[in-house]
Protein backbone atom coordinates (compact mmCIF):
# COMPACT_ATOMS: atom_id res chain seq x y z
CA UNK A 1 0.00 0.00 0.00
CA UNK A 2 1.62 3.40 -0.92
CA UNK A 3 1.80 6.07 1.49
CA UNK A 4 -1.25 8.25 -0.30
CA UNK A 5 -3.54 5.03 0.14
CA UNK A 6 -2.55 4.98 3.83
CA UNK A 7 -3.16 8.57 4.17
CA UNK A 8 -6.63 7.83 2.66
CA UNK A 9 -7.80 4.96 5.07
CA UNK A 10 -6.61 7.19 7.85
CA UNK A 11 -8.58 10.41 6.72
CA UNK A 12 -11.54 7.94 6.54
CA UNK A 13 -11.03 6.54 9.61
CA UNK A 14 -11.12 10.07 11.26
CA UNK A 15 -14.27 11.00 9.58
CA UNK A 16 -15.95 7.95 10.49
CA UNK A 17 -14.82 8.43 14.15
CA UNK A 18 -15.53 12.23 14.17
CA UNK A 19 -19.24 10.93 12.50
CA UNK A 20 -19.44 8.22 15.62
CA UNK A 21 -18.79 10.56 18.13
CA UNK A 22 -21.24 13.42 16.92
CA UNK A 23 -24.02 10.51 16.98
CA UNK A 24 -23.23 9.55 20.22
CA UNK A 25 -23.65 13.17 21.55
CA UNK A 26 -26.51 13.78 19.45
CA UNK A 27 -27.86 10.28 21.20
CA UNK A 28 -26.62 11.48 24.50
CA UNK A 29 -28.73 15.15 23.92
CA UNK A 30 -31.79 13.71 22.76
CA UNK A 31 -31.59 11.21 26.11
CA UNK A 32 -31.00 14.02 28.16
CA UNK A 33 -33.87 16.22 26.64
CA UNK A 34 -35.84 13.16 27.16
CA UNK A 35 -35.82 13.16 30.66
CA UNK A 36 -37.13 16.72 31.02
CA UNK A 37 -40.01 15.57 29.03
CA UNK A 38 -43.27 17.42 30.53
CA UNK A 39 -46.45 14.50 30.72
CA UNK A 40 -49.42 17.13 30.51
CA UNK A 41 -52.32 15.16 32.30
CA UNK A 42 -53.70 13.34 29.90
CA UNK A 43 -56.54 14.81 27.85
CA UNK A 44 -59.33 15.84 30.36
CA UNK A 45 -61.18 13.08 31.64
CA UNK A 46 -64.71 13.05 31.77
CA UNK A 47 -66.35 10.76 34.42
CA UNK A 48 -68.97 8.54 34.08
CA UNK A 49 -71.28 9.98 36.61
CA UNK A 50 -71.09 12.79 39.22
CA UNK A 51 -71.75 12.73 43.01
CA UNK A 52 -72.88 16.59 43.86
CA UNK A 53 -74.02 16.08 47.57
CA UNK A 54 -72.73 15.03 50.41
CA UNK A 55 -74.47 12.62 52.95
CA UNK A 56 -73.08 11.83 56.29
CA UNK A 57 -72.36 8.33 56.98
CA UNK A 58 -73.07 8.63 60.95
CA UNK A 59 -74.53 10.74 63.61
CA UNK A 60 -70.74 11.92 64.38
CA UNK A 61 -70.72 13.73 61.06
CA UNK A 62 -73.94 15.97 61.52
CA UNK A 63 -73.32 19.53 61.92
CA UNK A 64 -72.93 20.75 66.16
CA UNK A 65 -74.77 23.65 65.19
CA UNK A 66 -75.90 25.34 62.07
CA UNK A 67 -73.33 25.17 59.20
CA UNK A 68 -72.02 29.19 58.58
CA UNK A 69 -72.01 28.03 54.92
CA UNK A 70 -74.51 25.42 53.67
CA UNK A 71 -72.51 24.33 51.13
CA UNK A 72 -73.26 24.35 47.05
CA UNK A 73 -71.67 27.53 46.27
CA UNK A 74 -69.89 28.66 43.40
CA UNK A 75 -68.10 32.22 44.07
CA UNK A 76 -64.54 33.27 43.25
CA UNK A 77 -61.84 34.27 44.91
CA UNK A 78 -63.20 35.14 48.63
CA UNK A 79 -66.24 36.96 47.53
CA UNK A 80 -66.89 37.84 51.00
CA UNK A 81 -63.96 39.46 51.66
CA UNK A 82 -64.32 39.99 55.13
CA UNK A 83 -64.16 36.22 56.22
CA UNK A 84 -60.92 35.82 58.42
CA UNK A 85 -59.87 33.96 61.51
CA UNK A 86 -58.66 30.72 62.42
CA UNK A 87 -57.27 28.69 65.25
CA UNK A 88 -53.69 27.50 66.20
CA UNK A 89 -53.37 23.80 66.61
CA UNK A 90 -54.24 23.15 70.12
CA UNK A 91 -55.80 19.66 69.34
CA UNK A 92 -55.22 16.50 67.10
CA UNK A 93 -53.87 16.12 63.63
CA UNK A 94 -56.06 14.72 61.04
CA UNK A 95 -55.34 14.12 57.22
CA UNK A 96 -56.84 12.51 54.17
CA UNK A 97 -54.82 12.14 51.05
CA UNK A 98 -55.24 10.99 47.68
CA UNK A 99 -53.50 9.70 45.14
CA UNK A 100 -54.49 8.24 41.75
CA UNK A 101 -52.47 7.08 39.07
CA UNK A 102 -54.19 4.18 38.27
CA UNK A 103 -57.77 4.52 36.97
CA UNK A 104 -59.99 2.45 35.16
CA UNK A 105 -58.85 1.25 31.72
CA UNK A 106 -55.39 1.90 30.61
CA UNK A 107 -55.78 5.42 28.49
CA UNK A 108 -56.49 7.35 31.51
CA UNK A 109 -53.81 6.35 34.01
CA UNK A 110 -51.08 9.29 35.60
CA UNK A 111 -47.57 8.37 36.11
CA UNK A 112 -46.46 10.43 39.59
CA UNK A 113 -50.13 11.21 41.28
CA UNK A 114 -49.82 8.07 43.73
CA UNK A 115 -45.83 9.29 44.48
CA UNK A 116 -47.30 12.98 45.19
CA UNK A 117 -49.84 11.45 47.89
CA UNK A 118 -46.84 9.19 49.45
CA UNK A 119 -44.75 12.02 49.80
CA UNK A 120 -47.63 14.24 51.78
CA UNK A 121 -48.51 11.17 53.83
CA UNK A 122 -45.19 10.43 54.44
CA UNK A 123 -44.17 14.45 55.30
CA UNK A 124 -47.54 14.69 57.63
CA UNK A 125 -47.19 11.71 59.70
CA UNK A 126 -43.60 13.17 60.60
CA UNK A 127 -45.56 16.15 61.83
CA UNK A 128 -48.31 13.99 63.93
CA UNK A 129 -50.80 13.60 61.66
CA UNK A 130 -52.89 10.45 61.78
CA UNK A 131 -53.22 9.78 57.98
CA UNK A 132 -55.88 8.10 56.39
CA UNK A 133 -54.49 7.33 52.46
CA UNK A 134 -55.82 6.08 49.45
CA UNK A 135 -53.57 4.80 46.21
CA UNK A 136 -54.52 4.15 42.82
CA UNK A 137 -57.46 1.43 43.02
CA UNK A 138 -58.23 2.03 46.71
CA UNK A 139 -59.93 5.67 46.09
CA UNK A 140 -62.72 4.79 44.40
CA UNK A 141 -65.56 7.51 44.77
CA UNK A 142 -67.30 4.90 48.13
CA UNK A 143 -63.76 4.90 49.73
CA UNK A 144 -63.18 8.36 49.08
CA UNK A 145 -66.51 9.21 50.49
CA UNK A 146 -65.86 7.17 53.30
CA UNK A 147 -62.59 9.03 53.85
CA UNK A 148 -63.82 11.68 53.91
CA UNK A 149 -66.71 10.87 56.71
CA UNK A 150 -64.15 9.66 58.79
CA UNK A 151 -62.48 13.03 58.79
CA UNK A 152 -65.08 14.74 59.79
CA UNK A 153 -66.03 12.20 62.53
CA UNK A 154 -62.51 12.80 64.17
CA UNK A 155 -62.12 16.14 64.33
CA UNK A 156 -64.11 17.80 66.74
CA UNK A 157 -62.80 21.06 67.87
CA UNK A 158 -61.66 24.45 66.44
CA UNK A 159 -57.70 24.01 67.30
CA UNK A 160 -57.40 20.26 65.44
CA UNK A 161 -55.63 20.37 62.25
CA UNK A 162 -57.11 19.26 59.21
CA UNK A 163 -55.54 18.63 56.03
CA UNK A 164 -57.22 16.95 52.95
CA UNK A 165 -54.49 16.32 49.66
CA UNK A 166 -55.54 15.67 46.46
CA UNK A 167 -53.43 14.30 43.13
CA UNK A 168 -54.88 13.23 40.43
CA UNK A 169 -57.37 14.13 37.24
CA UNK A 170 -59.73 17.15 37.67
CA UNK A 171 -62.60 18.06 35.55
CA UNK A 172 -64.75 20.97 35.08
CA UNK A 173 -68.35 20.95 34.03
CA UNK A 174 -70.55 24.33 33.36
CA UNK A 175 -73.11 22.97 35.27
CA UNK A 176 -71.13 21.02 38.07
CA UNK A 177 -67.97 23.16 38.77
CA UNK A 178 -64.75 21.73 38.96
CA UNK A 179 -64.23 17.92 40.48
CA UNK A 180 -61.62 15.79 41.26
CA UNK A 181 -62.04 12.65 39.77
CA UNK A 182 -62.02 8.73 41.53
CA UNK A 183 -60.14 6.02 40.11
CA UNK A 184 -63.84 4.07 39.29
CA UNK A 185 -64.56 7.43 37.00
CA UNK A 186 -67.01 9.35 39.05
CA UNK A 187 -66.69 13.02 40.22
CA UNK A 188 -66.74 14.54 42.75
CA UNK A 189 -68.08 17.92 42.56
CA UNK A 190 -67.05 21.29 44.09
CA UNK A 191 -70.21 21.24 45.90
CA UNK A 192 -70.05 18.00 47.41
CA UNK A 193 -67.20 18.86 49.15
CA UNK A 194 -68.73 22.44 50.20
CA UNK A 195 -70.73 20.92 52.05
CA UNK A 196 -68.81 18.05 53.44
CA UNK A 197 -66.47 20.78 54.95
CA UNK A 198 -69.41 22.46 55.80
CA UNK A 199 -69.32 20.47 58.68
CA UNK A 200 -65.71 21.06 60.05
CA UNK A 201 -65.17 22.13 63.79
CA UNK A 202 -61.62 22.76 62.93
CA UNK A 203 -60.55 26.08 61.94
CA UNK A 204 -57.35 25.19 60.67
CA UNK A 205 -57.85 23.38 57.32
CA UNK A 206 -55.41 22.91 54.47
CA UNK A 207 -56.37 21.92 51.38
CA UNK A 208 -54.06 21.19 48.73
CA UNK A 209 -55.27 19.94 45.00
CA UNK A 210 -52.72 19.03 42.24
CA UNK A 211 -55.29 18.39 39.01
CA UNK A 212 -56.44 20.28 36.18
CA UNK A 213 -59.54 22.47 35.92
CA UNK A 214 -59.71 22.69 39.97
CA UNK A 215 -59.62 26.05 41.18
CA UNK A 216 -63.53 25.71 42.04
CA UNK A 217 -62.20 24.30 44.60
CA UNK A 218 -61.67 27.84 46.27
CA UNK A 219 -65.55 27.29 47.56
CA UNK A 220 -63.95 25.79 50.77
CA UNK A 221 -62.60 29.04 51.81
CA UNK A 222 -65.30 31.17 50.76
CA UNK A 223 -67.44 31.71 53.75
CA UNK A 224 -66.02 30.38 56.47
CA UNK A 225 -62.99 30.99 58.55
CA UNK A 226 -59.72 29.21 58.96
CA UNK A 227 -59.44 27.84 55.45
CA UNK A 228 -56.10 27.68 53.28
CA UNK A 229 -57.02 25.99 49.88
CA UNK A 230 -54.23 25.19 47.33
CA UNK A 231 -54.61 24.56 44.27
CA UNK A 232 -52.41 23.49 40.70
CA UNK A 233 -55.21 25.16 38.17
CA UNK A 234 -57.81 27.31 37.55
CA UNK A 235 -61.21 26.09 36.37
CA UNK A 236 -59.83 26.14 32.82
CA UNK A 237 -55.68 25.41 32.90
CA UNK A 238 -54.43 22.22 33.22
CA UNK A 239 -51.77 20.57 36.08
CA UNK A 240 -48.73 18.67 34.86
CA UNK A 241 -46.53 16.00 35.70
CA UNK A 242 -42.83 15.51 34.90
CA UNK A 243 -40.13 12.86 34.50
CA UNK A 244 -37.64 14.86 35.66
CA UNK A 245 -39.28 15.41 38.78
CA UNK A 246 -41.01 12.06 39.36
CA UNK A 247 -44.13 14.27 40.53
CA UNK A 248 -46.81 16.41 39.47
CA UNK A 249 -45.58 19.98 38.84
CA UNK A 250 -47.19 21.67 41.49
CA UNK A 251 -46.85 19.28 44.27
CA UNK A 252 -42.87 19.06 43.83
CA UNK A 253 -42.40 22.82 43.79
CA UNK A 254 -45.08 23.66 46.99
CA UNK A 255 -43.70 20.33 49.30
CA UNK A 256 -40.38 18.85 47.75
CA UNK A 257 -38.49 22.33 47.26
CA UNK A 258 -40.93 25.07 49.63
CA UNK A 259 -41.33 23.13 52.15
CA UNK A 260 -38.83 20.23 52.56
CA UNK A 261 -35.56 21.55 50.80
CA UNK A 262 -35.93 25.48 51.54
CA UNK A 263 -37.49 24.84 55.14
CA UNK A 264 -40.70 27.10 54.67
CA UNK A 265 -43.19 26.89 56.97
CA UNK A 266 -46.06 28.49 56.23
CA UNK A 267 -48.27 27.35 53.46
CA UNK A 268 -48.98 30.84 52.15
CA UNK A 269 -45.15 31.53 51.41
CA UNK A 270 -44.85 27.89 50.60
CA UNK A 271 -47.39 28.56 47.45
CA UNK A 272 -45.99 32.10 46.29
CA UNK A 273 -42.31 30.45 46.29
CA UNK A 274 -44.31 27.36 43.92
CA UNK A 275 -45.96 30.17 42.14
CA UNK A 276 -42.33 31.75 41.37
CA UNK A 277 -40.93 28.38 40.01
CA UNK A 278 -43.68 27.25 38.21
CA UNK A 279 -44.10 30.98 36.16
CA UNK A 280 -40.18 30.12 34.74
CA UNK A 281 -40.52 26.22 34.37
CA UNK A 282 -43.98 25.74 33.54
CA UNK A 283 -46.11 29.35 32.84
CA UNK A 284 -48.70 27.75 31.04
CA UNK A 285 -49.93 26.73 34.77
CA UNK A 286 -51.82 28.83 36.56
CA UNK A 287 -52.39 28.00 40.62
CA UNK A 288 -54.94 29.20 42.69
CA UNK A 289 -55.02 30.11 46.57
CA UNK A 290 -58.15 31.26 48.82
CA UNK A 291 -57.77 31.91 51.99
CA UNK A 292 -59.35 32.85 55.11
CA UNK A 293 -56.79 32.09 57.45
CA UNK A 294 -55.88 34.99 59.41
CA UNK A 295 -52.16 35.28 59.37
CA UNK A 296 -49.81 32.74 58.82
CA UNK A 297 -50.86 28.97 58.32
CA UNK A 298 -48.80 25.99 59.93
CA UNK A 299 -48.95 22.06 59.19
Amino acid sequence: MCIRDRVKNLNVKRVLAATFAVCLIAILFATELNTYTVTKKPEILKPKYIIDHFVPKSADVLPKAKPSNPGGGRGKNNEDSSVSGGSEITGQRYAVVIGISDYEGTSNDLQYADDDALDWANYLESLGYEVYLLLDREATAQAIEDAINWLLSVEDEPGDAVVFVYSGHGSYDPQYGSMIISTDLVGITQSYFDEAFSMLDSQHAFFFFDACQIGGMEVLADTEAGRYVAMASNEHSFSYETSSLQHGVFTYYFLEDAIKTQGIIYVEQAFDYAVTQIKNTFPQMKPTEADTYSGDMTL
